[in-house]
């Protein structure tokens, strides 16, 4: 605003000849580099967001780019028209919400998805007889005794990490979920019962690395049970069922070997 204010007393950006023709001056340019900087800051945001809580599932990121760049090529090949700040609020809204729409599918405390976004990845794989989806549930073992001894605080804390043992663990395409309470599914596609087992292998590992290192008040147990999703036999109820008899088997052999008190 500073510089359109300028630029009339001192032409900088632009100015009109004699003949009411409009010309464009070098730093007319410099909006062109703000605009990117934008573009690639959005972009860099986006990563972050990524990294912190998984891949985006409802936000192709060619609804913030396309609309920038759109822009910028239409302004740069038409003058006398001014889109570059319109393309830029357009691209940065489109990014907002769809950031508030992936926060309405997540957990507050854990930053995990939330039984609504369960409840639509199964939907979707419902549809699809070739998604070979399966799933993985997730325990806490005493967690009441956590939250009766050090307080609902260090219960929070105690999911939290169980939150990040999931994350670091999971493949990349499976998706983490705080089911209820202290129960949590890793939903994954494109699986067959081998990589389910390397999965749950792996968290086991992670959570021993954790208990090892971290130096909680407490140390973390987790029961853990799997199942494929059959398309033509299995419905939601059905599936979450073979996931929690599984898991519920390895908690009783845990009692009967005195693991949980």
């Amino acid at each position: 605003m500073a510089i359109a204010l300028i630029n009339i007393f001192v032409p900088v950006i632009y100015y009109i000849d004699a003949n009411n023709v409009y010309h464009r001056l070098p730093f007319s340019y410099a909006y062109y580099v703000v605009e990117f900087i934008y573009l690639f800051y959005s972009f860099f945001m986006v990563k972050k967001y990524e990294e912190r809580y998984g891949k985006l599932g409802f936000f192709p990121l060619y609804l913030m780019i396309g609309p920038i760049i759109l822009g910028c090529l239409l302004q740069a090949v038409f003058y006398g028209i001014s889109l570059i700040w319109v393309s830029l609020s357009v691209g940065l809204t489109a990014i907002y919400m769809s950031m508030q729409n992936e926060f309405s599918y997540q957990d507050t405390l854990t930053g995990l998805y939330n039984r609504a976004y369960l409840d639509y990845q199964l939907e979707m794989a419902a549809k699809d007889s070739n998604s070979h989806l399966g799933g993985i549930m997730i325990d806490v073992d005493y967690f009441k005794k956590i939250n009766d001894t050090f307080g609902h605080s260090v219960g929070d804390e105690a999911l939290i990490d169980v939150a990040r043992v999931i994350l670091f663990s999971k493949p990349d395409q499976a998706v983490p979920i705080r089911f209820a309470g202290d129960e949590f599914i890793l939903i994954i596609k494109g699986t067959c019962e081998e990589n389910l087992k390397k999965v749950v292998n792996d968290i086991r590992n992670e959570l021993k690395l954790f208990n090892e290192a971290e130096g909680r008040q407490y140390t973390l147990s987790l029961s853990i049970g799997y199942a494929l999703y059959d398309v033509e036999k299995d419905n939601t109820d059905t599936f979450f069922k073979k996931m929690d008899d599984n898991m519920y088997e390895e908690k009783v052999k845990k009692h009967e070997n005195g693991e949980i008190r």
